[in-house]
């Protein structure tokens, strides 16, 4: 790739998650309308849809940027143990540099070591606290005679030298995972778009073919696919009072829970009436529900309700049980 080659965009102006759901979304509508568009173009059969799902599964599994940031992360806070030991290598170093020469020369020699790369070292600039051991180990290596006398022990170097390579083999697998990081990034962009302009083709043609047929044209009529996922997403309520049947009072403590369309109660979906008799319950995506209200000495009742881009309003009247 050409050095001047500029960093692929997104040229899809939706979140990844939402390209993903309107890909397979506007796919699945053209497997079940397949013959009409190979009707329409002979370059149109079952495995262009099949194919495009199986590029969708690719796609998505390429790390996106908060998995990259992760692996980024992990491998960061692993360099922070890594430097805090050279940084105290170094102010080993400095000690026996302090004590092995004359403070005539003290700063030149502490320079020599590589001193000023220590402020930025200790705030945790990678590069300055590899010139710093880089500096330090050459400067053991030139100074030995100098450094032992002044209280440098024997082994300091080989310590001081494996504090370094520690430090550098995991700075090296930091820049190699961003390097990679920024590798998947283009990759992952380059194929969301090419998922994206064969939706886009076939959708054009797909809005030709149903043009006479407004509720299919709208399967694939890409704005009105995304605004039918983002519908889905927004989570919204169902509410109301619970009283005896007749305008009877209010009833408190009864059990409300939301059922999916089976009958089958969904987890954390449910509430008791307050002492006003009212309830609520939260985090409904758009959709069918039944609702079922039950309390002592009444009759429990269900009635069905569907969630479509807003909240619910539903009162119930329960029934005094005769027996």
């Amino acid at each position: 790739m050409s050095m001047n080659t500029e960093k692929p965009q997104a040229e899809y102006n939706c979140a990844t998650q939402d390209l993903y759901t309107g890909v397979e979304m506007v796919w699945t509508s053209y497997a079940d309308r397949l013959a009409d568009f190979t009707a329409w173009k002979t370059t149109y059969d079952a495995t262009t849809g099949t194919d495009q799902l199986a590029a969708l599964d690719a796609a998505r599994l390429i790390p996106d940027q908060d998995q990259r940031t992760a692996a980024h992360s992990s491998l960061n806070k692993d360099l922070g143990p890594l430097s805090v030991d050279c940084l105290i290598k170094w102010k080993q170093l400095e000690a026996y540099i302090r004590d092995g020469f004359p403070a005539l020369i003290y700063q030149d020699m502490l320079n020599g070591a590589g001193y000023g790369y220590y402020e930025g070292a200790s705030k945790e600039n990678w590069e300055d606290v590899k010139g710093l051991m880089n500096d330090g180990e050459m400067f053991i290596a030139s100074k030995t005679a100098e450094l032992t006398a002044g209280g440098m022990p024997a082994g300091f170097d080989i310590d001081f030298t494996a504090a370094k390579d520690a430090f550098e083999l995991k700075y090296a697998e930091f820049l190699q995972e961003e390097e990679h990081a920024r590798e998947q990034r283009d990759e992952k962009i380059n194929a969301n778009n090419g998922l994206y302009h064969a939706a886009m083709a076939m959708c054009e043609d797909g809005k030709k073919i149903f043009r006479g047929v407004p509720a299919v044209r709208e399967q694939f009529t890409w704005s009105r696919v995304q605004a039918l996922i983002k519908s889905n997403r927004a989570l919204h309520s169902v509410k109301g009072f619970a009283t005896e049947a007749d305008g009877g009072p209010v009833i408190v403590g009864a059990l409300v829970r939301v059922l999916d369309t089976d009958g089958v109660p969904l987890e954390g979906k449910e509430t008791v009436t307050a002492d006003d008799g009212f309830y609520k319950i939260i985090g409904l995506k758009n959709g069918g529900y039944r609702l079922e209200v039950s309390a002592d000495g009444y009759v429990a009742v269900v009635i069905p309700f569907t969630v479509d881009g807003a909240a619910v309003d539903l009162d119930v009247e329960l029934v005094a049980d005769s027996e």
